[in-house]
């Protein structure tokens, strides 16, 4: 059996991602699509430039 995922935990997930991301999860959240995301794990290149894009909007 896989662990709880992080969204069934926001009171933790949430202040991780703040200690190590550049960016307040609750923007990451409001500006970047969960399939984009899944997408983004498993790509096989690099994405930050179209991350960093998403994220200023």
């Amino acid at each position: 059996m896989y662990p709880s995922h992080p969204r069934d935990h926001p009171e933790t997930a949430e202040p991780a991602f703040d200690q190590v991301a550049d960016v307040d999860y609750s923007l990451f959240d409001a500006r970047v699509d969960h399939e984009w995301a899944r997408k983004g794990r498993y790509a096989g290149a690099p994405i930050d430039a179209e991350l960093e894009a998403l994220l200023r909007g």
